[in-house]
């Protein structure tokens, strides 16, 4: 009997040290990661910060802005971010910090549906090793991490967004085992749904909706004489509790969060951001089937498994188990059917690699334990061997993770080229000196920036913009962003440079503030990733073009031989019914497969766009629609203006053979196939008439092949030639290739 007490005490304390050493890794990982300040304009760290900042200054969501994010990801972060201290080092603790412990929690719990142990600290030591085995695997072998989603914050958080049908399913699992007085039980449960609808959209709802759906059946099935009562008590407590929560989350402005998040984004995401491809949208019913793809083929599969087993044993966890996984495909689902198809579906795949790792190291245990049955003993002396083991292990673990951080702060501490910036709490290289000092003498300033990033992260600052970026300033919000404009005193905007697909985007979809810039504003500082710029002392006047429309209404053409940039504001029409996107060449913007096409709002009639005309892109503008070929697209008047300030990190024109650099590979150099006879170029106007079958390609060694074969991508124009592979280095860029006829 006292060696049994002395086991368990053993296997106890293991365990404990074990929950420990892995939560010291947990804490030193997200502490590495904060070393060194982002600086990328556009990186995700500082859309969460910038709710962060807002939080601690005292402002509140639907009030005084509005959190793209949603509110719970925030409150969850937000506590981690204010005991450190509340600077920009300390925001991205906190969101690496909460990613891994719900990344860690979202295991544990499958771990606890799947193996059904004893007691919750088994789950959550079981979750520890679970989560941290791929990585390790990753690191010392070629295999990828299968759990990568659930490391890395990302651009907007979505492990955590993602996390919510774990924490409401275990949450739900304890309230329904616990309180066996149905009034009781569907009060909780009702609560718990409500405060649900507070996380993010994209998952907040079919959380809330689906585990809704499956309280209602379990009180039916129950067996309980008054399951309408339970059910009746669950819909009024909702009725009642997610008003107040939202009411008092937004200090009496619920109805200004809801507006936005369900009218001014709801309606303006969806033609907004890319992708603008037909194949990665869904636009009518017919199309659900776009939703099943490769992406999430193996998850869908073991959710059918998952399903099976559910309906065979019907044990809670196992229909708990599916439950998570059908909210996470419904996550998924929704958010590719309001915007666009991929990478929805990353955190379903997810769940899919977890539960299939976790059956089959349940399924290898069960084995081990059959084919060991009859020596109990040594497998209680085994029990407590293996416990102190992974103690060991994970506690080694903590300690490289501690040297790790160690070199990593003493390798900033002791680089010449970085500085260590205090009100940011971590370091930056030295050639942001110039910018920090201009920001902090400027900190009183009314500042705007195209994305809140480091200048008004260092002075803890805001715009009076209600969002964090250009980009989320949709529907009423964009022109209240508009009028707001008129009270900046400087403005930060995105340099080219600094993601030469995604600002040209930017720009192009964002341009009532972007022109505002040209128009009034002269910049004045340039950092490594934005340009700094002041107002004018007056506006600047551009020249007036001839901009006219074709006879068929389907383009505009400018009438310049002049190679730059201009401002074009139509007028059009769009009649038809259904989904669709419209789309309008400016051959600047070619971010999420658009394509040298900027994306126009459905049911307006009036734009301004930016356009580039040059010699290799030539003047002809196209408009086109996509998904939908009942709508009518026609354009009805024009007028341009030769933009004549331009500045080449706000408006670049790019080398012609600047467009072949990105695809270098084994299969393409600068643009000429290593692998056939052929090249590729871009897919416009000019070339499209240019490159036709029998015609002659003399290359810049004179040499000259027969075009065979044209084939056209959205993109690209694939010329397919006789004779054998060209030599890159001989022939030059497609760009410098003369197209002639065979005579």
């Amino acid at each position: 009997m006292a060696t049994s007490k002395k086991r368990e005490l053993v296997i106890r304390m293991a365990t404990l040290g074990s929950l420990l050493s892995f939560f010291i890794f947990v804490i030193l990982y997200s502490k590495s990661s904060s070393v060194d300040i982002p600086t990328f304009h556009l990186d995700g760290a500082y859309q969460t910060a910038s709710s962060l900042f807002r939080l601690d200054s005292g402002q509140v969501p639907g009030r005084d802005f509005f959190p793209y994010l949603g509110i719970g990801p925030l409150i969850t972060i937000y506590p981690f971010f204010k005991i450190l201290g509340g600077d920009l080092s300390d925001s991205v603790f906190a969101s690496q910090f909460v990613t891994l412990a719900l990344g860690w929690i979202s295991v544990s719990v499958l771990w606890h549906f799947i193996f059904r142990p004893g007691k919750s600290t088994f789950a959550l030591l079981g979750g520890a090793i679970a989560f941290i085995l791929p990585l390790i695997f990753a690191n010392y072998t070629s295999m990828p991490n299968v759990f990568w989603f659930a490391f890395e914050p990302g651009n907007s958080l979505r492990p955590v967004r993602a996390a919510a049908p774990y924490l409401v399913a275990i949450a739900y699992y304890i309230i329904i085992k616990r309180n066996k007085n149905l009034p009781r039980q569907a009060f909780f449960v009702g609560i718990l749904i409500s405060v649900t609808l507070l996380w993010s959209n994209d998952y907040a709802i079919p959380t809330a909706g689906l585990f809704s759906v499956l309280y209602c059946v379990h009180c039916y099935c129950d067996g309980q004489i008054k399951w309408r009562t339970g059910i009746a008590i669950f819909i009024i407590t909702i009725l009642i509790s997610a008003p107040v929560l939202l009411t008092l989350a937004t200090l009496g402005h619920p109805l200004e969060l809801i507006k936005y998040n369900f009218i001014d984004v709801a309606q303006d995401q969806w033609w907004f951001f890319g992708y603008y491809r037909d194949s990665d949208r869904i636009f009518a019913f017919s199309q659900l089937m776009r939703l099943l793809s490769l992406e999430n083929y193996f998850p869908i599969a073991i959710l059918l498994i998952t399903s099976f087993v559910a309906i065979k044993t019907k044990k809670f966890e196992h229909i708990l188990l599916t439950w998570i996984g059908l909210t996470l495909f419904a996550g998924g689902a929704l958010a590719s059917v309001g915007g666009h198809i991929g990478g929805y579906f990353r955190s379903f795949v997810y769940w899919g690699a977890a539960t299939t790792f976790l059956v089959y190291l349940n399924i290898i245990l069960h084995l081990l334990l059959k084919l060991t049955s009859s020596r109990r003993q040594q497998i209680n002396m085994i029990e407590s061997k293996l416990s102190v083991f992974l103690f060991c292990s994970l506690f080694c673990l903590a300690a490289y993770k501690w040297h790790g951080f160690n070199s990593n702060l003493t390798d900033a501490k002791n680089d010449s080229d970085r500085i260590y910036v205090d009100e940011l709490g971590g370091f930056l290289g030295s050639e942001w000196a110039t910018y920090l000092t201009y920001a902090y003498e400027n900190k009183n300033k009314a500042v705007f920036e195209d994305y809140w990033g480091i200048w008004s992260s260092l002075n803890k600052s805001f715009s009076s913009w209600p969002v964090d970026s250009v980009i989320h300033a949709l529907g009423e919000t964009r022109n209240d962003a508009k009028l707001k404009l008129k009270f900046a005193e400087i403005i930060v905007s995105t340099r080219y440079d600094t993601s030469p697909r995604w600002q040209p985007w930017s720009v192009s979809q964002n341009f009532w503030f972007y022109e505002d810039l040209l128009i009034n504003w002269v910049p004045v500082l340039i950092s490594p990733t934005t340009i700094v710029w002041e107002r004018n002392v007056g506006p600047r006047s551009f020249r007036e073009v001839n901009c006219r429309v074709s006879k068929e209404g389907n383009d505009f053409i400018l009438d310049t031989d002049i190679d730059g940039f201009y401002s074009v504001s139509l007028n059009y029409r769009l009649s038809g019914t259904g989904r669709y996107l419209a789309m309008l060449r400016n051959n600047i913007s070619y971010a999420g497969y658009a394509n040298g096409y900027v994306s126009l709002p459905p049911g307006k009639s009036i734009t301004t766009i930016p356009a580039l005309a040059t010699k290799n892109t030539g003047n002809i503008f196209d408009a086109k629609v996509i998904g939908n070929d009942d709508i009518q697209f026609v354009i009805e008047s024009c007028v341009a203006q030769r933009i004549s300030y331009e500045n080449g990190q706000l408006l670049n024109i790019k080398s012609p053979n600047e467009f072949f650099m990105p695809s270098n590979n084994n299969n393409w150099v600068n643009g000429i196939a290593q692998n056939h006879s052929g090249f590729f170029d871009e897919n416009t106007e000019n070339s499209r008439k240019k490159y036709k079958a029998g015609k002659l390609i003399k290359f810049k060694n004179d040499d000259s092949r027969e075009i065979t074969d044209v084939v056209l991508s959205e993109q690209y124009i694939l010329v397919f030639l006789e004779g054998p592979v060209l030599d890159s280095d001989s022939v030059g860029f497609p760009t410098e290739f003369e197209v002639i006829d065979n005579p």
